[in-house]
């Protein structure tokens, strides 16, 4: 269990995403998230994505609508070396 809950630490799996949080105020953010991880016994591989994240708006039979718009902007494997205590 201990494994697990840093990982689901790590994958923020107790947070939902929210873009309107995320946002906060601003139109327009990147964030970063790290989807997956594979471990071996010299190093640890992380799943890395960059996604734009934008407050859109657009009328609809009159009807004033606000959503959001994500782009991905990378997703990519990444090397990290083992942390040695």
């Amino acid at each position: 269990m201990a494994l697990y809950d840093v990982y689901a630490e790590d994958l923020e799996l107790a947070t939902s995403f929210n873009p309107e949080l995320v946002l906060g105020n601003q139109t327009t953010k990147v964030v970063e998230f790290d989807r997956a991880f594979i471990e071996s016994s010299d190093c640890t591989y992380v799943f890395h994505t960059n996604r734009e994240l934008k407050r859109v708006k657009a009328t609809k039979e009159g009807i004033q609508l606000e959503g959001f718009q994500h782009r991905t902007l990378e997703d990519v494997w990444r090397i990290q070396a083992r942390k040695t205590a």
